[in-house]
């Protein structure tokens, strides 16, 4: 197997099946030592995941994943990619698991395609847009904006993206921390974002 740089904490990675995820850490298993890498979904419920390194940084099983042109399980892509690749996904998950390549409509991949997950597909939306904003300035205001509709996870997945730790709180504490966190970079370090 080639030698693959470790994820790290705030990192995006894009599985195979075409779905999102971010970085939480890299833990080791408390009797074996082993690494896992935590992450979680940027779709659905936002769930949290724990998979051992070795297996996330593997190729794709080219004999049960034919159609599959990913190298790896997991790729890393960078946060200005995020949009063009969602744009331009063209496989559906259940079709890869068959091997059998079919063109649906351009969508968002972190969209659930029923309608029972609608509020799920907003919440992606949100997410998406807060990560991809350019600035602080544009962060805020998308904060405050859609302070009613985030979640606890969605909170989370935009404080590991800017660094940010948050203690075990309240939802209104994790917003208001995340938000004083971006006014103090607005005060301190201007509009631009560093990445």
């Amino acid at each position: 197997m080639i030698k693959r740089e470790k994820p790290k904490a705030g990192e995006f990675y894009y599985h195979f099946k075409k779905k999102l995820y971010q970085i939480v850490g890299v833990a080791y298993h408390s009797e074996t030592k082993e690494e896992l890498v935590v992450y979680q979904a940027l779709y659905g419920d936002y769930s949290m995941y724990v998979r051992p390194l070795e297996m996330f940084m593997s190729e794709v099983d080219r004999e049960k994943y034919p159609l599959v042109t990913q190298t790896y399980r997991f790729e890393k892509i960078e946060q200005n990619q995020i949009k063009q690749l969602l744009e331009n996904n063209t496989i559906e998950e259940n079709e890869l698991e068959k091997g059998q390549g079919s063109t649906i409509e351009k969508s968002n991949v972190l969209v659930e395609k029923s309608d029972e997950n609608s509020l799920g597909r907003r919440g992606s939306d949100i997410l998406l847009k807060i990560l991809e904003s350019n600035s602080y300035r544009e962060k805020l205001e998308l904060i405050e904006k859609y302070q009613e509709q985030l979640t606890e996870s969605m909170l989370d997945s935009i404080a590991i993206s800017m660094d940010i730790y948050l203690e075990d709180s309240c939802i209104e504490e994790k917003y208001y921390n995340i938000k004083r966190c971006i006014e103090a970079h607005l005060k301190y370090e201007g509009n631009r974002m560093r990445f």
